[in-house]
């Protein structure tokens, strides 16, 4: 037989075996059933606090990219109606701040340092439904008393952590871990104290934010269009591939486009509860400059093909595959980004096992493997 037809055959049989398996076992995931009630409610506390209260303070944010640890400091300015300002002390503040709009949608990116999303109904359902959610104890952040949640694994391990303020509900500190304990992002409060508005809430929406740290800032957009279910699937259909889910338990949470034709861009935001991942996806091919670097990452080669990563901050990976630019921008741990990236086409000049290999990383997350 064949090398080709060999592997076709085994290639039916695993799949064969794998539809055996998957119509017995049901898809996996963590039920939220057996979350512990009082940690629930902090975390539900938590997202109305964002939503009713004003704050403003320096955050320390820290990002693993596998290899080495790197930290950075923003001062941060949030008013519910208005947005959340982030600046770098040595910016002077508020010249070069950036404003997230309190309507933009998760995982609508604005810089390089933003820290890790504060959470929302979407986020925190997604949370319950990949993870066992348990209160950790108490503890003392940023000179305030907290309470500690932990978000676990199906084998107990913890993937992240949540420190809610007793006083206000504010989630002070965050940490996400890798499978090794270690931890992948983190972002803590160092000083931060709350913004009271006068008035009622039209004159205040009126009288504009009180921080200094707005003045001057510049507000972000919303990246194009929603693109909605239908869309995708003329898309979809059209060549274009935009999974409704990604290995790593990523769920689809936003999708939206930008230009036409050949000049169509679309960025899809994925999450797990608690991080984020943004996929790019346009038509056309990589093409790198004299160094052999594209957009500043630097080449890879993985299973015989190129693939470009980037080393600093946010996880970044790109690659060409069927006519098709992809490029994923994380905040999650390397092994989560590795597992999401293997649901998308595989790069360009992939040999035949690995494409098999990434092919089963699709069919895991359609059925929840």
């Amino acid at each position: 037989m064949p090398d080709d037809a060999r592997a076709i055959a085994v290639l039916c049989t695993l799949l064969l075996l794998l539809g055996l398996t998957s119509s017995v076992h049901p898809a996996a995931g963590v039920s939220g059933a057996r979350d512990d009630t009082r940690a629930v409610d902090l975390l539900r506390r938590a997202v109305r606090a964002e939503a009713q209260l004003g704050y403003e303070g320096v955050q320390r944010l820290s990002f693993f990219n596998g290899q080495r640890t790197q930290s950075t400091t923003v001062e941060v300015a949030h008013q519910p109606g208005y947005g959340t300002v982030l600046d770098r002390p040595e910016s002077g503040g508020g010249a070069g701040g950036l404003v997230v709009d309190a309507e933009l949608p998760p995982g609508e990116a604005v810089d390089s340092a933003q820290p890790p999303l504060d959470l929302d109904d979407t986020l925190l359902t997604l949370l319950r439904g990949n993870y066992t959610i348990a209160a950790a104890g108490d503890a003392v952040v940023c000179g305030r008393d907290a309470g500690m949640v932990e978000a676990r694994r199906s084998d107990g391990s913890a993937a992240g952590r949540f420190w809610i303020d007793d006083a206000t509900g504010l989630l002070l500190r965050r940490e996400t871990l890798d499978n090794e304990g270690r931890v992948a992002q983190s972002s803590v409060f160092v000083a931060i104290e709350m913004v009271e508005r006068a008035g009622d809430e039209s004159e205040s929406a009126a009288a504009g934010p009180p921080s200094r740290m707005f003045a001057g800032s510049r507000r972000t957009e919303p990246w194009g269009d929603r693109l909605g279910a239908a869309d995708r699937r003329r898309l979809d259909a059209a060549g274009w591939r935009l999974p409704e889910r990604l290995a790593g338990r990523f769920s689809l949470v936003e999708a939206r486009s930008r230009g036409a034709g050949a000049a169509r861009a679309v960025h899809l935001t994925y999450s797990d509860g608690l991080s984020m991942l943004s996929v790019f996806v346009q038509p056309g091919r990589l093409r790198p400059t004299g160094t052999g670097s594209v957009a500043g990452l630097r080449a890879v080669a993985e299973d015989g093909a190129t693939v470009y990563v980037g080393d600093a901050g946010q996880h970044r990976r790109m690659w060409g595959a069927g006519g098709f630019v992809y490029t994923v921008m994380a905040d999650a741990p390397a092994e989560s980004v590795e597992a999401a990236s293997g649901s998308l086409p595989a790069p360009d000049g992939t040999g035949f096992w690995a494409r098999i290999g990434r092919g089963f990383d699709r069919l895991g997350s359609w059925v929840g493997l």
